[in-house]
């Protein structure tokens, strides 16, 4: 049994858009199928108050992630938890939508029953929401339609692939990139795109021990980069740093482009939120994987 991780808060009226979600009816069958319950239309939302990155760490971790059975939707990630407030308690399941922007330190609760109500609680109220650190008994699953028709079958056993968009706001705008990545049990190929997307650079990076401290993890790493282009650094960061965390071997092809002169004549601050992109994939890629940032 992992520890239980509490979170204390206070009840918020949110901006009402997981009622329409939460009422799909692929939604309902798998909030059946994972805990047996047919959850009411909507959520309690719980704003965190203090540090709210256990709940993200747990999560992503913890977590199963919901796929939806049409790409014009939103994966989202679910957790059976707790309530409490007053001494009394409620079973319920932490959603956690995967859309940009979102508040980390916003919770929303599922349950069968309407918890203002069964709670008797009001914008303000202080509650504890508790929930076990255990790896998911399901990591992902995959919603069929409404219409019950199956999903198809993956093309290639122990191949795992996803994709992710992130917006880093620069200087001169929006910097829209997208990541695609494909995972076996041996290694873990990721290309990133930005602004243009191209292919500027290939790092391949393999872990090993530390040659200072064979007790730490490493990785040992190669870069062919276009010429004219630097997204090595980019690249080699990215490949690395998976590299040493999920102990595969990682590939990661990058194309970042930003502004008309290209991504290293734009400010220190500009560069810095570029370079984000690698910790956010990184972040992102290890969900995917099941495993904890580092």
């Amino acid at each position: 049994m992992g520890r239980p991780v509490r979170l204390l808060g206070r009840v918020a009226t949110g901006l009402g858009a997981a009622g329409p979600a939460t009422s799909l009816d692929w939604f309902r069958t798998a909030m059946r199928r994972l805990w047996g319950f047919t959850p009411r239309a909507g959520t309690l939302n719980v704003i965190v108050e203090g540090d709210w990155r256990p709940a993200d760490r747990l999560l992503l971790t913890a977590g199963t992630v919901l796929v939806p059975p049409t790409p014009d939707l939103c994966c989202s990630l679910l957790l059976p938890a707790r309530i409490e407030t007053a001494g009394r308690t409620e079973p319920a399941v932490l959603f956690r939508p995967l859309v940009q922007g979102y508040n980390p330190a916003q919770l929303e609760l599922l349950a069968p029953v309407r918890l203002r109500d069964a709670l008797d609680l009001r914008d303000g109220d202080l509650v504890t929401v508790t929930a076990e650190a255990n790896p998911p008994a399901q990591k992902w699953l995959g919603a069929a339609p409404s219409d019950g028709a199956q999903p198809p079958a993956p093309a290639m056993a122990g191949l795992q692939t996803g994709q992710a968009d992130i917006t880093v706001d620069l200087s001169t705008g929006p910097l829209h990139c997208k990541a695609f990545w494909a995972i076996t049990e041996q290694g873990i190929s990721v290309s990133l795109f930005g602004g243009i997307p191209h292919v500027g650079a290939t790092a391949l990076a393999i872990p090993r021990p530390s040659l200072k401290d064979p007790t730490q993890a490493s990785a040992t790493s190669s870069v062919l980069t276009v010429t004219g282009h630097k997204d090595d650094v980019l690249a080699r960061l990215l490949a690395e740093s998976l590299a040493v965390g999920l102990n595969r071997v990682v590939s990661v092809t990058a194309g970042v482009h930003a502004g008309p002169e290209g991504v290293y004549d734009l400010s220190v601050e500009d560069l810095k939120r570029i370079m984000s992109i690698v910790g956010r994939m990184d972040e992102v890629i290890r969900m995917a994987v099941g495993l904890e940032s580092v």
